[in-house]
């Protein structure tokens, strides 16, 4: 059915296009509209590119982009790539869906060639993009670093030595928290997308799917509590749907314990060199933005050193309400 779309023969060329990747989350709608608000050209036609074998993300997609065409009609086109299995109980599952976001990307500049594009957006705030590792967990697997710059930058090199010629994978992003990327979003208007928009990777089978206690979720609560937006989407934590457990703080521990670590190295007489020992591979997030952005590395340094303060702070003006119903007793250490 994919093949069938005719989505591609029916645009004026003279039209111009972008096309981004659309996972109908919280950094897509906020990527998709500061894109559109900031359009050098206001005729351009944001194309939204899907895939995966999750039926409901599917109609997630549709809908939230639905409500961007409400607001901003003919500015979008949704094209999605389902992929099926024929018989998916024959399949041996990989539960750590680490070739996931490499198709994205693969199958989506394979749909900005189609609209004859060099460049693939993606929309991730520079705090999920470089994921840091949390205070006990294992970097090397524990954690997804699909839309990494480091990554990102090998999947352009890749997908341009098959094209042979130039062709990049953007983030225009990277130096953005959640909040600040979801300022765009601060209209009363605007509270029914945001709530319609779906975070969480730990998604419960139940109409109320998104958790609200995974690290997924609490960024993205601790997103719009910082940029000053009414959260009303509902989640399991608040559904009263069950009882709360010991364990639903586990991630909220982690994050916590993470942003006072960060703490400590932004305030230290050498905030880079104590950052970079809590996580190496940020020399290589350098060296790739400041190659990518034609600056020395030091302003680079400096970038990710701006990008983590704003995160810190963000948190220490919200950790009290995020911590409600999960940590009540918790007292944000300022000091720390």
């Amino acid at each position: 059915m994919a093949q069938l779309q005719t989505s591609f023969t029916d645009i004026d060329p003279a039209r111009p296009v972008e096309v981004s990747l659309w996972s109908g989350g919280l950094d897509a709608l906020a990527g998709l509209y500061s894109r559109i608000w900031e359009a050098r050209d206001p005729r351009t036609l944001h194309v939204l590119f899907s895939t995966g074998a999750n039926s409901y993300m599917e109609k997630v997609q549709r809908e939230v982009r639905e409500d961007v065409e409400r607001r901003s009609p003919g500015c979008t086109r949704l094209i999605q790539a389902p992929i099926r299995l024929a018989d998916p109980a024959q399949e041996v599952r990989n539960s750590t869906s680490r070739s996931r976001g490499l198709v994205f990307c693969l199958l989506g500049a394979a749909c900005a060639r189609l609209f004859g594009q060099d460049r693939l957006f993606v929309f991730e705030n520079g705090i999920g993009a470089i994921n840091l590792r949390y205070p006990g967990s294992d970097s090397a697997t524990d954690h997804s670093r699909s839309l990494h710059p480091d990554s990102l930058r090998r999947v352009s090199e890749l997908i341009s030595a098959l094209l042979d010629e130039e062709f990049r994978v953007e983030n225009p992003f990277i130096d953005q928290t959640k909040a600040h990327m979801c300022s765009c979003l601060s209209d009363d208007s605007l509270r029914q997308i945001v709530s319609h928009t779906v975070s969480c990777d730990r998604r419960h089978r139940s109409s109320v799917g998104q958790c609200g206690y995974g690290s997924s979720c609490l960024l993205r609560r601790q997103a719009l509590a910082a940029a000053g937006i009414q959260d009303e989407t509902v989640y399991v934590l608040n559904s009263g749907m069950r009882a709360s457990r010991p364990s639903d703080g586990d991630h909220l521990r982690a994050i916590l314990s993470q942003v006072c670590i960060l703490r400590q190295c932004l305030s230290s007489e050498e905030p880079w060199q104590r950052l970079a020992q809590y996580e190496p591979w940020l020399l290589g997030v350098a060296e790739t933005e400041a190659s990518r952005r034609g600056v020395s590395l030091d302003a680079a340094k400096e970038a990710l050193l701006a990008l983590y303060q704003v995160y810190v702070d963000e948190w220490g003006r919200v950790s009290g309400t995020i911590s409600q119903g999960l940590l009540d007793s918790y007292a944000y250490p300022v000091g720390a």
